[in-house]
Order: C-alpha cells, then sequence, then structure tokens
C-alpha cells in the first residue's frame, strides 16, 4: 500500500489570496503535507505557473484586487486542464462560481469561512 503523505509531498499546491495573514496560514499549515506556493493575487499566481510544470493544484479565492479568481481559473483550465481547480470566496457571488464550476473551470467549491479540514480534503487529496 502507498504511504499517502510521500505521495502528497511530490504536489505543489498553489494557494492564492490578497489576505497576507491567509496565506501564511495556508502556508504553516499544509507545508508538510505537500509543495506550497503563494500568490497574492491573479498575476503572481500566473507568474508561478508559467514558471512551474510542478503545480497540481490551484485553490484560489474569488474576489481580490485586479482579477477574479474565475479568471484566474479559466487561464488554467484552457491551459493546463490537467491541474485540480478550487475557488473559495465569503461573498455571496454564488452566480460566477456556479457558471464557473457549469464551464469546468473549478472542480470544487469551498465558502468561506472555510476550515482547514476542509481546505484540505479539497487540496492535499490524492
Amino acid at each position: 500500500m502507498k504511504d499517502i503523505k510521500s505521495d502528497l509531498s511530490n504536489i505543489e499546491v498553489l494557494f492564492v489570496d490578497d489576505e497576507e495573514q491567509t496565506l501564511k496560514y495556508l502556508s504553516r499549515a499544509f507545508s508538510s503535507m505537500c509543495r506550497v506556493r503563494l500568490g497574492a493575487n491573479v498575476d503572481e499566481a500566473l507568474a508561478v505557473l508559467k514558471e512551474s510544470r510542478d503545480v497540481g493544484v490551484v485553490v484560489t479565492d474569488q474576489v481580490m484586487p485586479g482579477a477574479r479568481g474565475t479568471e484566474l481559473l479559466r487561464w488554467v483550465s484552457e491551459n493546463r486542464p490537467h491541474i485540480v481547480r478550487i475557488l473559495t470566496t465569503a461573498y455571496a457571488d454564488l452566480n460566477s462560481a456556479i457558471e464557473s464550476i457549469n464551464r469546468g473551470e473549478v472542480f470544487r467549491f469551498v465558502e468561506k469561512p472555510w476550515t482547514l479540514p476542509e481546505i484540505g480534503r479539497a487540496s492535499c487529496r490524492e
């Protein structure tokens, strides 16, 4: 039987959120389970994705300055369809989330405030 933790250590997860504290929290919580990359906005996330071919999961907030998480996930869907795409939001922006899910841009939607186990099950699982 495979050791799940060792398998997860080969996965690179990109967390994207404009709240610095959230990124620090996610990095601390998941860096022992998987390789963590961080982006404070869509532009930073795109730079990471263009630099690294190892990203297997993108977890992004929806509402950020500049561009929305769904715009990032649309790019990922079109350019790296193998990447698992997860959208989070605290806002009642369910119409864009539903539209993004229906177009196949989002694998999973997690509503804020989320718990660590919810994000873990959504992002660092085999």
